[in-house]
């Protein structure tokens, strides 16, 4: 690691956390203003986050376009109140790449982490726990594993057996592949794949992937035309045995009523007990869709029209469980265009509620607002909304990656498990 880099990265949080990045653009008092987590001048990813029994959030994010030509992960952790500042627990090597993360807690309070060294592998896998990760020296040396990965996911079932889902959009044979280890990453089994019925000319851009309360594993994803480039199809698949067999894969939605009504799909996907549910854009203009299924995915709802007029999609939304098992959605959407706050009880959904502003029309200059893309969400301790975002890639500024969060008061808090001791420091990740 760069440690001197991390020095003056640390100082310069330290000096920097707290500002509120155009707080007056806040709509709702009970959201906190956006604060800064990335590295100044640095070109950030969107965030990839996970929560624990311990009451920590982690997120993880690559940054670029630093002076030393090489692209790091970054670290912080976030426990209610405060962002710690971010490490750096990857360094590639000067010109390397690194793609997408994939990380996951297991019911023993590790944290496992993937990660793609490009656009069509191979796979990095490295763990740390949960509760002692904010050093790099605690993270295990990562191992490498050969498979064109493009856009992974990675859950851990209650046996400890991981799972892997992942998209092989640029190598060869393009298609959804799963795998799993079933001794804690030593070795991984053959990836099998998910769609044998694949369309020609197509390939899978975006993939989710959720466990059930019975250890079935949902995967979703979106068929891209390489000759057009634009989305073609929605498709659904499950193993209700944990992986062994999969069922054929379903269509969700098909770009059938107008050539470019998924041209933004981006679909979203969350599983609660035995209920599915996804939300995509499935629309010539990006009005949100929802379907969901209350039998572990074998028979599904229409598609259902969400949000009325509202529309727009900025690379994803972000979907998220509370501990009252209520569905959120937050994304950018418009008009007026902002970051809107909408939950599904189970029956209904309710109006999406505008929490940060961009623009209130299409005359109204952005400004100094966050052009908010790469929206996600994720929710600590069963009660606590985070969500994250950068600003759009079409600024003039690098990207760079925000976070707010906000309690909900109709919603205990789940109690976090004590902490253990801390332990001795496996292996360190090296610098290459």
């Amino acid at each position: 690691m760069n440690h001197a880099r991390g020095i003056i990265a640390l100082l310069s949080l330290l000096l920097l956390t707290g500002i509120a990045a155009t707080s007056a653009q806040v709509q709702d008092a009970r959201w906190s203003a956006p604060l800064r987590l990335s590295t100044e001048g640095s070109i950030a990813s969107e965030a990839f986050m996970v929560t624990d029994d311990f009451g920590f959030l982690h997120a993880f994010w690559v940054e670029s376009g630093l002076p030393d030509g090489r692209v790091i992960i970054q670290y912080s952790r976030f426990d209610g109140e405060n962002w710690t500042p971010p490490i750096d627990i990857y360094a590639s090597k000067p010109g390397g790449t690194v793609g997408n993360i994939a990380p996951a807690v297991d019911a023993q309070g590790t944290l496992h982490l993937l990660w793609t060294g490009g656009v069509a592998g191979p796979l990095y896998y490295a763990t740390a726990p949960a509760y002692d990760a904010l050093s790099a020296r605690h993270w295990s040396s990562p191992a490498r594993i050969e498979v064109p990965a493009y856009r992974p996911r990675l859950l851990i079932d209650a046996r400890g057996i991981l799972h892997v889902v992942y998209a092989n959009f640029y190598g060869q044979e393009p298609g959804v592949y799963y795998m799993r280890s079933e001794d804690g990453g030593k070795t991984w089994n053959t990836p099998i794949r998910l769609d044998p019925d694949i369309p020609a000319g197509m390939a899978p851009l975006e993939v989710k992937f959720a466990l059930d309360d019975r250890g079935g594993l949902h995967a979703m994803w979106n068929y891209v035309s390489l000759a057009e480039a634009a989305g073609k199809a929605i498709r659904y698949a499950h193993s209700l045995d944990g992986g062994f067999n999969w069922s054929l894969p379903m269509s969700i939605d098909e770009a059938d009523e107008a050539p470019n009504e998924l041209r933004a799909a981006k679909p979203g996907m969350v599983v609660q007990g035995q209920n599915v549910y996804a939300i995509w854009a499935g629309t010539a203009d990006t009005n949100r869709e929802f379907r969901f299924s209350t039998d572990a995915g074998q028979t599904w709802s229409v598609p259902l029209r969400i949000f009325g007029g509202l529309h727009g999609e900025a690379i994803g939304d972000g979907l998220a469980l509370d501990a009252a098992g209520r569905l959120h959605f937050v994304g950018q959407i418009r008009w007026p265009q902002g970051l809107y706050h909408a939950i599904w009880d189970g029956v209904q959904w309710t109006q999406p509620a505008l929490f940060y502003l961009i623009a209130s029309g299409d005359k109204d200059p952005i400004g100094e607002r966050i052009h908010a893309h790469h929206v996600r969400l994720a929710v600590r301790a069963g009660n606590q909304l985070v969500v994250t975002f950068t600003n759009s890639p079409g600024d003039a500024t690098p990207l760079t990656l925000y976070a707010m969060h906000r309690t909900l008061e109709d919603v205990p808090p789940l109690e976090p498990l004590p902490t253990p001791p801390v332990a001795a420091s496996p292996t360190p990740v090296p610098s290459p």
